[in-house]
């Protein structure tokens, strides 16, 4: 009985854990072309959903997550509270390029707004 319960215990420490290190949080530190002001955003990329949640907005941002050899892709649909926007972010230099507004990006759409800086992955925990 005792070596069951070991087993169990064993295998909710193993699902607890795979689970966790599924999700990255990084932290992106960017200018605004639009207003010229720095602002920092941190990201809980969820690699197994392929989702992405921006935590320094109330309430989260939630969102979609692409992952490529060397880039993550995230894009968050329009809210009540916040502008449908994309960034693309190195996974080897942490460069940040980004555009809030409508699509298509990339294409110097009148109204959007570029962003771009640099990320950093983070320890995945909350602080309080």
């Amino acid at each position: 009985m005792k070596q069951l319960i070991n087993i169990i215990l064993a295998s909710l420490l193993f699902h607890t854990s795979a689970a966790w290190s599924a999700e990255v949080q990084i932290s992106c530190n960017y200018q605004s072309f639009l207003d010229n002001s720095e602002y920092q955003r941190v990201y809980i990329l969820n690699l197994e959903k392929l989702s992405v949640s921006d935590v320094a907005a109330i309430p989260p941002h939630e969102g979609e997550l692409q992952i490529s050899d060397n880039f993550y892709q995230i894009d968050f649909p329009q809210t009540a509270t916040r502008a449908t926007n994309m960034a693309i972010i190195n996974r080897y230099t942490g460069k940040f390029e980004g555009e809030v507004g409508l699509p298509p990006y990339g294409t110097s759409k009148e109204g959007n707004w570029i962003r771009k800086g640099r990320c950093e992955k983070m320890k995945n925990k909350k602080l309080f």
